[in-house]
């Protein structure tokens, strides 16, 4: 994963987390609590939502690894890749040549 990913996924987590916690802040402030209790389930809340966003992306990266398979590659496939009589060796000559190599 190179940094600008990571960089965007975290400011997502801090987003969410962000809007989670003032949502709570503002029910729990109507709710007849104490201050501190207040505070403490509004961090909590927050923690927790940073916590499940990155559980969500770690499982989403897990997920697309297993979907690919090993050996398999990243590019996407070639339109018309599995039209009847092509050859394996056909198929590549025409990736090479719409790639530009």
């Amino acid at each position: 994963m190179d940094v600008l990913q990571w960089r965007q996924r975290r400011l997502v987590r801090v987003g969410v987390s962000a809007v989670n916690g003032g949502i709570s802040l503002v029910v729990l402030l109507i709710a007849p609590l104490g201050l501190a209790a207040v505070i403490t389930l509004t961090l909590l809340i927050t923690l927790s939502t940073y916590g499940c966003c990155a559980a969500g992306d770690r499982l989403l990266a897990w997920l697309d690894t297993t979907q690919r398979g090993p050996g398999r590659s990243e590019e996407p496939p070639v339109i018309g890749a599995t039209s009847i009589g092509r050859a394996n060796g056909q198929l590549q000559a025409e990736r090479k040549r719409m790639r530009g190599s």
